[in-house]
């Protein structure tokens, strides 16, 4: 999408040109990002990632995710294959996985710190509007314990036109 004109007569940034607004989500906050590149979502989970599947997010138009990350109060700690965590960011209207963590292949959740997911391929990044986006986590074994940690998803994305 980078570089064709939009509806209103913009070119869309360069990867990695985009503006990023963080904050409130809202409908003005919608018309920005179309003019103006990607806009930021922080959607709270709630406490212990790995006590089921939490529904992060439904765009309210065609958009295009650019990163998903996640900020936890804790740090994941030397976990390995029998001790870890894996997190899904699932397209769940579609059945797509759009974004993975896996703790124990040196992508451990650092406390206080956005920690970036593993993106999918370009053909799972488009999502429809209202589209359920999912924070889906599984826990092996006795990796560190998050259960009083809270956690939340960090969304990046910009409106398809």
């Amino acid at each position: 999408m980078a570089g064709k004109t939009t509806a209103l007569g913009l070119r869309k940034p360069a990867p990695g040109h985009e503006v990023t607004f963080a904050g409130a989500h809202n409908a003005n906050m919608d018309k920005m990002a179309a003019k103006l590149g990607t806009t930021r979502v922080v959607v709270p989970l709630g406490l212990d990632l790995a006590t089921g599947d939490r529904i992060a997010w439904a765009p309210r138009h065609a958009c295009h995710v650019t990163a998903i990350g996640l900020i936890s109060q804790t740090t994941t700690v030397s976990p390995d294959a029998s001790n870890k965590y894996v997190v899904n960011a699932r397209n769940v209207t579609k059945g797509e996985t759009v974004a993975s963590i896996n703790t124990d292949t040196g992508s451990e959740l650092t406390a206080d710190t956005i920690t970036p997911m593993v993106m999918g391929a370009a053909s799972v990044l488009d999502l429809a509007a209202n589209d359920i986006l999912e924070i889906q986590a599984t826990k092996t074994g006795t990796p560190t314990d998050l259960a009083a940690a809270q956690i939340a998803a960090v969304i990046d994305y910009y409106i398809d036109e």
